[in-house]
């Protein structure tokens, strides 16, 4: 009867143990298997962010398309670029590289940054002081100190030569039959 009993405590120990490995297998399958849906779920989060960043630029550019879907003119001087409708009547000119292009512009915005934006002619950061435009017509400039380069902006009535501006593109009011340069520079 001992013998037996005792056979019956060592069964009982072993099925005890092989319990325990079991659960001990399958916890750390367990663990596994909940880092690799973390790691996962991480990936399809940064996927997402990507798709959202995507969905944000085919945005804009679907906004600059529509916004000069109706653009007439070949962008000369003689014949500049017509774009918008509005109150107001702007020039635009892009000077890069030696090559202009001429805009006229209609907006009813009444700062400069705003009409231009709402066309997509230029793009920027914002910052304390308004927007920084660091694209213009799709033209990027970079300020590095090896090679300092950045959108200079002239003013002209028509009746003067034009003057560098003195406030940023957010504090230049729209003005009605002006002209407005926007000039690659490099340096100071």
């Amino acid at each position: 009867m001992k013998k037996n009993a005792l056979k019956s405590l060592l069964a009982l120990i072993l099925c005890l143990t092989m319990a325990f490995a079991a659960t001990s297998v399958f916890a750390d399958e367990t663990e596994e298997a909940i880092a690799d849906l973390d790691a996962a779920s991480a990936e399809l989060e940064a996927a997402y962010a990507e798709l959202e960043a995507a969905s944000a630029e085919l945005d804009k550019a679907l906004a600059q398309l529509q916004a000069l879907e109706n653009v007439t003119g070949s962008g000369t001087q003689e014949d500049p670029y017509l774009i918008g409708e509005g109150e107001k009547t702007f020039g635009f000119v892009v000077i890069a590289d030696e090559d202009s292009v001429f805009f006229v512009v209609k907006t009813d915005e009444q700062f400069l940054d705003k009409a231009l934006l709402a066309y997509g002619l230029i793009d920027g950061s914002e910052s304390e002081y308004g927007l920084y435009v660091t694209e213009v017509m799709g033209i990027a400039l970079e300020w590095t100190e090896e090679s300092p380069m950045w959108w200079k902006v002239l003013c002209t009535d028509g009746t003067a030569e034009p003057a560098a501006s003195e406030v940023g593109v957010s504090s230049i009011e729209v003005q009605d039959g002006m002209t407005y340069i926007f000039a690659a520079t490099e340096g100071y």
